[in-house]
This record gives structure tokens, C-alpha cells and sequence, in this order.
């Protein structure tokens, strides 16, 4: 089980600087990193950019704060070193897009997501999948 209290809690902080601008900036810069192309529905408002490699999802990019999470292979990639503006970007790395090997307390969760996370019965705060916040908050 990968713990990552700590890593939301950092997300949730850097939220109140960050813009979407920045976020899709940094989707662009994971696309290019990772050699893959962006997945992302800026006219409906998703709150996550996805970078396909090979028809695979290889990272997801939070437009409402700094965080990347990158999947399996794609954990080589880094962003880019913070400016004096945007501050740290938050990485995440874990093995699989739906292995439920992720756990946060849900407190840390609401903070960050809102009820829709801590309050959705498809995630369980305990042992979820990147897929599954993903579903609970795109």
C-alpha cells in the first residue's frame, strides 16, 4: 500500500497559487517528456489532463493544483524544477492506472477533492486506484 497523506496534503497547499494555465502547461511538458500525446476536454471543464502513450494512459495532470501522477513506465518522467512562481509540482508514482494500491486519510482527501471523493461509495479511502480518483474527480 503506497501512503500518500503526505503527498495530498503538499497538492492541497499549493492549491490556493495555482492556475489551470499552469496546469495544462505542465500536461503539455509530461506529453512531451513522455513522447505521448494529451487527453484532455478543456472546453467541458475536466479538472485532469491524461498523457497516452501507445494508447496507454502514462500520467495524469491535475489542472486545479500541482500534482502528476505518472504510471508504470512512465515514472521515469520528472517535471520540470519549480519557478518562484508555480512552486513544487507534487509526483506520485505508482505501478498501474487501476491496481487499488493507494490509501490517504480522508480528511486529507476532502481537503484536497471536496465531499465528492470522501463521500463516493466507488472510493475507499483505505486502498483505492489512481483510476479511481480519477473517476471521483475528473
Amino acid at each position: 500500500m503506497i501512503d500518500v497523506t503526505a503527498n495530498v496534503a503538499s497538492f492541497s497547499a499549493g492549491q490556493a497559487g495555482w492556475r489551470r494555465s499552469q496546469g495544462a502547461e505542465l500536461a503539455r511538458e509530461a506529453a512531451r517528456g513522455l513522447g505521448g500525446e494529451l487527453d484532455w476536454d478543456e472546453d467541458a471543464g475536466e479538472d485532469w489532463a491524461r498523457v497516452l502513450t501507445g494508447g496507454k494512459v502514462a500520467a495524469l495532470i491535475s489542472l486545479i493544483g500541482p500534482l502528476a501522477v505518472v504510471i508504470g513506465t512512465g515514472a521515469r518522467w520528472q517535471p520540470p524544477e519549480a519557478d518562484a512562481d508555480a512552486g513544487a509540482v507534487v509526483v506520485i508514482k505508482v505501478p498501474g492506472l487501476d491496481a487499488a494500491v493507494l490509501r490517504c486519510d480522508p480528511g486529507v482527501l476532502r481537503a484536497a477533492f471536496g465531499d465528492r471523493v470522501v463521500d463516493n461509495p466507488a472510493l475507499d479511502a483505505d486502498a483505492f486506484s489512481v483510476s479511481d480518483l480519477w473517476f471521483a474527480t475528473v
